[in-house]
């Protein structure tokens, strides 16, 4: 009989990436799957749909859709937006009290409502 080598039964610690799927079926994104947070904001077509399609197992912090434990890692102090009445961490919580979307008439100040993909973005200076 041969010898195989095997891992160690130890546990390991998996360092999570935004940016590369990881050996794991999918993340939940809110209304849909997707293999890595970073891919949330698109829908099947590769079009970007923006922060709003980030929610679930990923946060929208600061343009990008990362896994909890990234923004669990992510110190961010004093990181908000205006919407209007209240401030948010992002464009994408500003219609979330609590759990409870309240839609398009939360998304105001520095924030605008998407009518195509029903979600609030950030508006984006224009490109010089």
């Amino acid at each position: 009989a041969s010898s195989t080598n095997f891992p160690s039964t130890s546990p390991t610690k998996l360092t999570l990436s935004p940016t590369k799927a990881r050996n794991i079926v999918e993340v939940t994104c809110g209304g849909h799957n997707a293999p890595s947070c970073a891919e949330c904001p698109y829908d099947s077509n590769k079009n970007y749909m923006g922060g709003g399609w980030c929610n679930e197992d990923c946060r929208f912090i600061n343009n990008q859709c990362i896994t909890e434990e990234e923004a669990g890692n992510n110190v961010v102090t004093g990181v908000v937006v205006s919407c209007g009445g209240h401030d948010a961490p992002s464009c994408a919580e500003c219609p979330n009290d609590n759990g409870i979307d309240r839609g398009q008439g939360w998304c105001n100040g520095v924030c605008f409502w998407n009518v195509y993909a029903n979600i609030c973005e950030e508006i984006m200076p224009p490109i010089e």
